[in-house]
């Protein structure tokens, strides 16, 4: 994501390479990554996911609209109490 003049995020699109080339020639700023080969290329594409993935569920997590009724869970009253007595015995042997 990138911001514009007035502060609201836009999405970045990725780049020809005929737009790549003509950066060189009308000295617009880019950064380059290079990648030697396609697993890198793959694995560097999917780190950039992962952050964007990351930042969203803080945003989400701040906000307070995470986790919801999807993302939650209960346990059985009854379930729980048998777990707890298997850890308790558990930690007598």
């Amino acid at each position: 994501m990138t911001v514009d003049d007035k502060g609201a995020e836009k999405k970045r699109e990725k780049r020809t390479i005929a737009e790549t080339r003509d950066s060189k020639r009308t000295s617009e700023k880019m950064v380059y990554m290079s990648v030697p080969d396609h697993t890198s290329a793959k694995r560097a594409e999917m780190a950039g996911s992962t952050l964007r993935w990351r930042r969203q569920y803080v945003k989400e997590v701040k906000e307070g609209s995470f986790p919801d009724d999807d993302h939650s869970y209960t346990v059985n009253v009854a379930e729980y109490e048998k777990f707890a007595t298997m850890v308790a015995n558990r930690r007598r042997v």
